[in-house]
């Protein structure tokens, strides 16, 4: 009967174990539902857009609910950096504070994005407040639309670079929305390299050819201190417009205009493409034109067109061109409505012309004895004067040789002699100081050279 009664009561206590354990499978887990709502801000202090805020501010933070103290200061980014920040907490609000002064009369941009709370779930957007240490708000903006995939296109990461800053450090940076909109404002003017990218290596480094992304140029000025509705297409291949980057007035009869990169050469040919005018909107007469060739640069990495125009004022100018330019992989110009705009000059053109190229060149011993010899300039020229200064010769002799001129563009001199040359004998080019450009500076010293054709040796 023990051995029974002991089987009996073994037997009820495994049913009693499963019974509690199914009953605890079936229960609900304790707290609730899993927090999946990401931490808000409430209110921040110094307000959006205050002026004269005292070098070392302490900026107060309320969010929705507690933070992890350790997102807290890897979320907050500013422009300018506002240094070391000491971190108190009172409750749902941050109390922030620079441990040394912030700079006089500087706009500072701050956004706050990558923040958590106590159950780790992450706020990914994008907020961002200005204040400004001076009276005024710097008042730059850009805004665009990104279109793409919505993986790329979808907090895709948006970074301005001083042009005159030698870091590699962005001034200014923000992150697109869901629609691939994005903005930023409070900009100082001034000229800007914009990288736009989705990481998707995620190393935080615009790498071109892994990552989906463009870039461009702006240049933002008192004039034009918006620059908006820009239409750009993320993806790994370029699909990248070409913009203007810069114009510069030479003198008060020349400018050059440099695009963001090698656009298509027989896009360039007509000078009706381009159209430049004044502030009222009265045109000012384009002449000539022709691309400026970077010796440097092979292939030169941006187009460069220098523009022979009528005398300028000192006055604001707007460029327009053809928006049927392309790129080389036919990606059409972007322009703003209003042109690109530059300030022209009076000044006058006091700088000599220079001899780039010649052919032959000094020394050569061309296998050829029908020989057009080739004089190149970096400028305009006196066609008239610069022909009167050239001359070919037989050196032994020195008899010139007759023949013709042709101007292959307003800088390349051709000379096509009326016979072949001979060979063996050696001739001597000569340009002597007299020519001169269109405003009559001379060459600053005579040009000569020499060379002697020789036929090709057989194999």
């Amino acid at each position: 009967m023990r051995w029974e009664s002991l089987m009996l009561r073994l037997f009820l206590s495994g049913i009693l174990v499963v019974l509690a354990a199914s009953c605890a499978r079936m229960a609900a887990p304790p707290g609730g539902p899993a927090d999946e709502t990401p931490p808000t801000i409430i209110d921040i202090s110094p307000k959006p857009g205050t002026c004269n805020v005292v070098r070392q501010p302490e900026i107060e933070i309320t969010f929705s609910e507690k933070l992890s103290t350790k997102s807290i200061l890897p979320a907050i980014k500013a422009t300018p950096p506002l240094g070391k920040l000491t971190l108190e907490t009172m409750g749902t609000t941050y109390i922030l504070q620079p441990k040394s002064p912030l700079r006089e009369d500087q706009t500072y941009v701050v956004t706050l994005s990558g923040y958590r709370d106590r159950h780790n779930v992450r706020q990914d957007s994008v907020f961002t407040f200005a204040f400004s240490t001076g009276d005024i708000l710097d008042n730059g903006r850009i805004s665009g639309k990104l279109l793409g995939e919505e993986r790329y296109i979808n907090a895709a990461t948006i970074r301005l670079f001083d042009v005159a800053d030698s870091t590699e450090e962005p001034l200014y940076q923000t992150k697109s929305t869901r629609d691939g909109t994005f903005e930023l404002n409070y900009l100082r003017l001034g000229q800007y390299h914009v990288e736009i990218f989705k990481d998707l290596n995620r190393n935080d480094v615009f790498d071109r050819g892994v990552d989906a992304g463009t870039e461009l140029d702006l240049h933002l000025t008192a004039d034009q201190p918006v620059v908006s509705g820009i239409p750009l297409k993320l993806a790994i291949t370029d699909t990248a417009h070409p913009y203007i980057r810069t114009i510069r007035a030479e003198h008060h009869r020349m400018i050059t205009v440099e695009f963001s990169e090698q656009l298509q050469a027989d896009s360039l040919l007509s000078l009706h493409a381009f159209t430049l005018t004044d502030t009222l909107g009265v045109q000012l007469p384009l002449l000539d034109m022709y691309l400026l060739h970077n010796r440097a640069e092979s292939p030169p990495k941006r187009t460069q067109l220098r523009f022979l125009t009528a005398p300028q004022q000192d006055t604001t100018y707007a460029f327009f061109a053809d928006t049927t330019l392309t790129d080389l992989a036919g990606n059409t110009l972007y322009l703003p409505a209003g042109g690109f705009r530059f300030q022209g000059t009076t000044l006058p053109d006091t700088l000599p012309p220079t001899v780039v190229r010649v052919f032959p060149p000094p020394h050569a011993t061309p296998a050829a004895i029908d020989i057009t010899v080739e004089v190149a300039f970096d400028e305009w020229v006196d066609s008239s004067r610069v022909e009167a200064a050239f001359s070919l010769k037989e050196t032994a002799r020195n008899t010139p040789i007759p023949g013709k001129f042709h101007w292959e563009t307003p800088l390349i001199l051709r000379f096509q002699p009326e016979e072949y040359l001979q060979w063996v004998v050696q001739y001597t080019a000569t340009l002597d100081s007299t020519a001169c450009d269109l405003s009559g500076n001379p060459l600053k010293t005579p040009l000569e050279w020499k060379f002697l054709p020789v036929p090709a040796r057989k194999p």
